[in-house]
């Protein structure tokens, strides 16, 4: 963001994967690019195929990557975006369209958002939420493929869009989790949404193009074209579904079905020596155990043309195969097995490489940080500062409204006044709205959702930990505003 104003308070990023929990810590600098502080992770053991299954487990992982970071970084970590993934997500299409009264008043800001909210009181299933809304289309009196519609003037406004729906718990467990763990939850954000925004280019969006985050519990889709998310979709499936099936096959526990994986995988079998053996030690002075590297890569790339088949599968679905010029962009640790882009494009046609998570680092930055498995991590640390920047963009803009008031048509006696009345109003120890003030305030508009499901908890925490200063809360991704 050319014009984004420096974040002086570091914000986290929380990515609870089903194999690991990733915790980045950084702020943006004078150059506009993201310095990274703080990395911690640690096991994940409380997640099945990006469900939450263990809150224990779960909450102790959350503890241990943070403290990591917390070392990392030399800094308290209070406050954390976290993401939302797993299977329960699905995407559903609807479309507004109404005659405007003022049809020669333009479009504003405003008017859009109205339309926007209106969206959050469908008619949802039992246990179902609206984690999203994505504007798509804007037609104005016809015409069609307008990206920016405010500031026309038009007669009919049609508006299309991408509504995101997930199941009410997966958002409530994540949060229990990482309250449970004494942090503070900013945001929560798509996954597939947080990966894309640590990978890809604008250009890329613009002109069409598919992230595949191959994560070990489930891989995140997104089709980008002409700038917008069109297409997104979970599937309960990942790489950590490779190992199992190593680990059932040759009968070896996971350590070592995963170890076979990441040093001897390929997903192409005939780029492989086929009389070469691996052996792995047996258990607790057991006979080892020989596994010929053909048949290893025979069952590995066997699950991973099953995993392709679903992938083709959402990209025909998105309605947007023939219009991405920028193919298939891999990321996520999955997205490391060998011959994997090459396997991917021969299935699919479509231009395949491995994306990593730069876009936005400042230079100099850890060279860990390039792997492809820290991507929605770093994409969650992205948006959380993102979101704060304009959130205190928004609250500068009311403070100055309420100090710029209209006292010039009024005389000197009537100003004095006025002011007494206002100071007596407010308190002497209480001079005016400040920037803290201002915050509050929207951080109780914006976390009425999570203030519903655990108010007294809430309470219990903030009163027993105070602190000076908070960042701003926001719903799940912000429903859908920028």
């Amino acid at each position: 963001m050319a014009n984004s104003i420096e974040s002086s308070v570091p914000i986290t990023g929380l990515d609870i994967g089903s194999s690991k929990i990733v915790a980045v810590t950084g702020y943006r600098n004078e150059a506009g690019k993201i310095e990274i502080v703080g990395l911690g992770e640690a096991p994940s053991e409380g997640l099945e195929n990006g469900v939450i299954v263990n809150i224990d487990r779960t909450v102790k992982g959350i503890k241990e990557a943070v403290k990591k970071a917390e070392l990392a970084s030399g800094s308290a970590i209070k406050f954390v975006n976290g993401g939302i993934a797993g299977p329960q997500l699905k995407v559903q299409q609807q479309e507004i369209s109404m005659i405007r009264k003022n049809w020669d008043t333009p479009v504003s800001r405003e008017e859009l958002d109205q339309h926007l909210e209106s969206f959050r009181y469908l008619m949802m299933k039992p246990g179902e939420d609206i984690f999203d809304v994505i504007p798509q289309d804007y037609c104005l009196d016809r015409e069609n493929g307008i990206k920016h519609p405010v500031g026309i003037c038009a007669n009919t406004l049609k508006i299309s869009y991408n509504v995101i729906i997930g199941k009410t718990l997966a958002a409530k467990n994540v949060y229990r989790c990482i309250r449970e763990s004494g942090l503070d939850v900013v945001g929560l954000f798509l996954e597939p949404f947080a990966s894309a925004e640590a990978v890809l280019c604008d250009d890329e969006k613009e002109t069409g193009v598919v992230l595949v985050d191959l994560g070990s519990g489930t891989t995140s889709i997104a089709v980008y074209y002409d700038g917008i998310l069109r297409h997104t979709a979970i599937l309960p499936v990942g790489s950590g579904s490779i190992t199992q099936a190593i680990k059932e096959h040759f009968s070896v526990v996971k350590k070592d079905a995963e170890r076979l994986k990441v040093q001897f995988g390929f997903a192409i079998s005939d780029t492989t020596d086929k009389e070469s053996i691996i052996t792995i030690d047996g258990l607790r002075g057991r006979q080892q155990k020989e596994i010929r590297l053909q048949n290893l890569t025979d069952l590995i790339q066997t699950r991973i043309n099953e995993l392709i088949g679903f992938i083709i599968h959402e990209i025909s679905s998105s309605g947007y195969d023939d219009k991405l010029m920028n193919g298939i962009i891999l990321t996520g640790g999955g997205a490391k097995l060998q011959h994997l882009c090459k396997l991917m494009q021969l299935r699919t046609h479509y231009e395949t490489h491995i994306g990593t998570p730069f876009e936005y680092l400042a230079e100099h930055y850890p060279p860990e940080l390039s792997d492809p498995q820290y991507s929605a991590a770093i994409g969650l640390l992205v948006l959380g500062i993102r979101q704060y920047e304009l959130e205190k963009e928004r609250a500068q803009r009311i403070k100055h409204t309420i100090i710029e008031l209209p006292e010039k048509k009024l005389t000197s006696k009537k100003i004095i006044e006025k002011r007494k009345g206002e100071e007596k109003k407010r308190g002497k120890d209480k001079p005016g709205q400040t920037f803290d003030d201002l915050m509050k305030q929207s951080i109780e508009k914006l976390s009425a959702k999570f203030r519903i499901w655990f108010e007294n908890d809430i309470n219990e925490v903030r009163a027993a930990n105070p602190v000076e200063e908070k960042p701003i809360r926001v719903p799940i991704h912000g429903i859908g505003k920028e």
